[in-house]
């Protein structure tokens, strides 16, 4: 194998969303590029940052770039509470509720000025 023929490596933290889709654990291929899709193990712990990282580093040694949820700060506020996310999907919103129009958009553009 030549440097042109680099295999790489996914690991999908959250199996149950892929497994409809991949099946059981198996390479995938597309062109010349190898994924493969695993479940991390039931003992690995998200919730510990001194453990992600090291699995982090262990994962990249042998060649394989981590996905998905692998460390997460459960006292922090989440994305949808800081931002203020309807519970609805935004494709079943309005327009109108999506858009707050030329000058409100105005005024948030200004503050990355």
């Amino acid at each position: 194998m030549d440097d042109a023929d680099v295999v790489s490596r996914a690991i999908a933290s959250n199996w149950e969303q892929w497994a409809p889709l991949i099946g059981p654990e198996r390479e995938q291929f597309e062109g010349r590029l190898t994924i493969l899709l695993r479940k991390l193990d039931a003992a690995y712990d998200a919730t510990n940052r001194s453990t992600a990282a090291a699995y982090i580093q262990e994962r990249m040694k042998v060649g394989e770039h981590l996905t998905g949820l692998l460390y997460i700060e459960e006292s922090q506020r989440d994305f949808h509470d800081i931002n203020g996310t309807p519970d609805a999907p935004l494709n079943s919103l309005p327009f109108e509720s999506l858009s707050p129009g030329s000058k409100a958009l105005e005024k948030v553009l200004a503050r990355y000025r």
